[in-house]
């Protein structure tokens, strides 16, 4: 995925956060839809690929909101 770099400021963490003992809630901003690709990473900064933000926020079982403020 050589062209992630550029578009990302850091790398992406070299190691997976902490399990959580009860479930966590995942919220996909709305905006997300609006893309046909994102990307996703699994735990190092060479495995970022890339995936439909309907598929993502499927298997992260979120719920998509408006997070972002609109502006004006």
């Amino acid at each position: 995925m050589s062209d992630a770099a550029p578009a990302t400021p850091t790398p992406a963490p070299r190691a997976p956060g902490p399990r959580h003992r009860r479930r966590t809630r995942v919220l996909a901003d709305r905006g997300l839809l609006g893309h046909r690709t994102v990307r996703a990473a699994a735990g190092t900064p060479r495995t970022v690929f890339p995936l439909d933000p309907a598929s993502l926020t499927e298997y992260a079982q979120g719920r998509i909101v408006d997070v972002r403020e609109r502006t004006a």
